[in-house]
């Protein structure tokens, strides 16, 4: 499904990492991270590059909208993969496309609208 493509989780729950990480793997992927933290998620797009990415949106005592911001600033696909049913307040107005997959979610439906996304933006 993603043929190589080098996707970044960012998710600060090992089990759901885990899995999350093997769902990817299983379907092509070259996992980077995962990355439990804003400041990991960095230095693994720094230091390895991404070609898209799912990501938590609460993560201990911060959130991932600022790094969004710089993934759609990036052209970068990605999805939110959460436990929250209110999205952080932003004034981005294209965070409000991005799709949202609420936990739990088995993993497999979480890389098939990762791919979903992927394919409508590549249109």
């Amino acid at each position: 499904m993603f043929r190589n493509w080098r996707i970044l989780v960012v998710e600060d729950d090992a089990i759901i990492a885990w899995e999350l990480c093997s769902a990817l793997e299983d379907a092509g992927a070259q996992v980077v991270g995962p990355a439990g933290s804003l400041a990991e998620a960095t230095r693994c797009i720094a230091q390895e590059g991404i070609d898209a990415a799912v990501l938590d949106v609460r993560l201990t005592n911060e959130d991932s909208v600022g790094l969004a911001r710089k993934l759609l600033d990036q052209n970068c696909p990605f999805i939110f993969y959460t436990g929250l049913t209110d999205m952080p307040v932003t004034d981005d107005p294209r965070l409000e496309a991005v799709p949202v997959v609420l936990k739990p979610t088995r993993t497999a439906s979480v890389v098939r609208q990762l791919a979903n996304w992927i394919a409508v933006n590549s249109e």
